[in-house]
């Protein structure tokens, strides 16, 4: 076999890979790829909605615990006070 002619099977051979490729690529795999990264995408966008809403009540329950915390401590100051008289 003359190189042209093994240059001319390695084309065919990549031709016939791509349209075999290009065939699957057109199919339900590519469809059903593309659904589960639209799926993916939306859980991700879902689920950094809901981080931001965990770490939005998570501050307003910290500014709460501060908030008693510093309650408890005044009364426990003024207890402490009372009873010294």
């Amino acid at each position: 076999m003359s190189r042209l002619e093994a240059a001319e099977r390695r084309l065919d051979d990549a031709i016939a890979r791509f349209e075999t490729a290009l065939a699957k690529a057109g199919g339900r795999d590519v469809l059903v790829s593309a659904d589960a990264g639209s799926a993916l995408k939306d859980e991700c966008v879902r689920l950094g909605d809901a981080l931001s809403e965990v770490r939005r009540r998570n501050d307003e329950l910290r500014e709460l615990s501060r908030d008693a915390a510093t309650r408890l401590d005044d009364a426990i100051a003024q207890i402490d006070l009372l009873l010294e008289d």
